[in-house]
């Protein structure tokens, strides 16, 4: 089956590396490029410069966020699939407080909103991009997002990775995380297209729209609602005089109607999606049919779990049939559109490649539900359950924010290299990391896609034996000292794995 460069990785549109990163993912698969890279160099650029503009763009993230009043634990529940394209490790630390504060005083130094400690960290860092990164703060504060194209084609801004890194560090709640973010994108401007951060605490949760330059747009999910984010606004309506539920740059509005993109007169009430979203994101195939496969779990009543219509509109949020717990969420993140029309497998090895891309596909580097119960400091009952590549095949890992050590074979480097090789290729690719967890389940996941229909069934069944140790390891040890154990088991139990479907 032809290949096509969609499938390959077109990612981060906004980056403004991004182009350089496809065809360093392209030309590192295809043999020939290896050996004549010099000659074709030129060539290749002329041809992905070209389909810079055709191309249509796949699956960027995925992300949903449950309200307290819905949800099971009585606390907001937040979960994202982190998508990222091409040959690259994801790496796991624990980073104590203030550890990056040298680093960040070029945004923060005598800015009095930053005169606080910097909170510890834990981090899910994705290398070798910039927006990929997931971060819960030892208040049990979290934060991830997904790329949301805007229609900004002028302004500026300096900030991209260090974004989320800089609020994360000094929120003390989830509202002053945005604040924070806001104040931040207007001191120093957004560098990319556009952007959906969601920012949550174990209280409330809110969904930050950015948009290259200096303009965002936040809103609080309702406590009775769940949202669902692909890669477009999801921000529609908003009520300027809410202060509770809306947060905004002052001149959103204005803005809007001076770039012909708003007209008070003739489009009624404000919609911040249909005034700043890139108007190709919002019907297409690569984020409706991802929206709706969500809401198909969350309200069946309504969005029938097999049928769906292009034509449908969602709102920003919606009332579920039925508390949503974690279980839920990990179910949603694993979905290829089962027993819908749109799961046709037909010729295909695997569900991960179908189009339109379901929620979990090719690109998914990571999911994780994040379980928030409390503020206080390093609370061992916030869980982070994590499944790395695709939460279909691997099962989810139930890590305290208490944990204390991060086993080796979960880093390609020290915490203190970690920005600085952070984007850079030869420490974070697979080859140069065999012994990296990533790069084992790298080789686990090839080996199932190949025939996944056939070998998931027995694959499930022997990552029970798994879960069974986990469910021990919880019962027999503190959190703190049972995340740890339960991420040495599961390295190795892939490591054993691999080897044994080798033999």
């Amino acid at each position: 089956m032809r290949t096509t460069v969609k499938q390959r990785g077109l990612q981060e549109r906004e980056q403004p590396g991004a182009l350089k990163n496809i065809i360093r993912n392209i030309t590192g698969e295809i043999p020939i490029f290896k050996q004549n890279f010099g000659k074709v160099k030129r060539l290749t650029w002329l041809v992905l410069l070209w389909m810079w503009g055709v191309a249509a763009q796949p699956a960027d993230c995925y992300t949903v966020v449950v309200g307290k009043s819905v949800s099971k634990t009585g606390h907001v529940l937040a979960a994202h699939n982190e998508d990222d394209y091409g040959n690259l490790v994801v790496n796991l630390y624990r980073v104590p407080a203030g550890f990056f504060r040298t680093r960040d005083s070029a945004y923060v130094k005598d800015d009095p909103w930053f005169a606080r400690r910097p909170a510890g960290l834990l981090w899910f860092q994705t290398t070798r991009q910039d927006f990929g990164d997931a971060y819960v703060n030892e208040y049990g504060i979290t934060i991830f997002s997904n790329q949301c194209r805007s229609r900004e084609d002028t302004a500026s801004g300096r900030l991209t990775h260090d974004l989320r890194r800089l609020v994360i560090q000094y929120a003390e709640s989830a509202r002053h995380g945005v604040k924070l973010l806001g104040h931040l994108v207007e001191k120093y401007g957004y560098g990319a297209s556009g952007r959906t951060y969601t920012i949550a605490d174990d209280q409330e949760a809110y969904l930050v729209a950015v948009v290259q330059g200096r303009h965002w747009m936040a809103q609080r999910v309702p406590d009775d609602r769940v949202a669902v984010i692909p890669n477009y606004y999801t921000i529609d309506k908003v009520n300027l005089a809410d202060t509770i539920n809306f947060l905004y740059s002052p001149d959103i509005v204005s803005y809007a109607i001076s770039r012909g993109w708003y007209d008070p007169a003739t489009d009624g009430d404000f919609s911040f999606r249909r005034a700043y979203a890139d108007p190709s994101t919002l019907d297409a195939d690569w984020n409706k049919p991802r929206h709706w496969a969500g809401l198909r779990y969350l309200k069946p009543s309504y969005y029938y779990a097999d049928y769906y219509n292009p034509d449908d509109e969602y709102p920003f949020a919606v009332d579920p049939d039925s508390l949503v717990g974690v279980d839920d969420l990990q179910k949603i993140l694993s979905d290829h559109f089962e027993g819908s029309a749109l799961g046709k497998y037909d010729g295909l090895d695997n569900p991960h490649n179908m189009e339109p891309l379901p929620v979990c596909h090719r690109g998914n580097k990571f999911a994780l539900v994040v379980m928030l119960m409390s503020k206080f400091p390093w609370y061992p009952g916030n869980f982070v359950y994590w499944a790395p590549m695709n939460g279909c095949m691997h099962p989810f890992v139930p890590l305290s924010l208490a944990v204390e050590r991060i086993p080796r074979r979960y880093q390609s480097y020290p915490l203190r290299e970690a920005l600085d090789k952070q984007r850079q290729k030869e420490p974070n690719l697979f080859e140069q990391n065999p012994r990296h967890l990533f790069s084992i389940l790298e080789k686990h996941r090839k080996w199932v896609n190949a025939a996944y229909f056939r070998r998931i069934g027995d694959e499930r069944k022997a990552a029970g034996s798994l879960e069974d140790k986990i469910r021990r390891i919880r019962q027999r040890n503190n959190p703190a000292r049972g995340s740890y154990k339960i991420l040495k088991a599961y390295y190795k139990f892939y490591r054993k794995r691999i080897k044994h479907l080798h033999e």
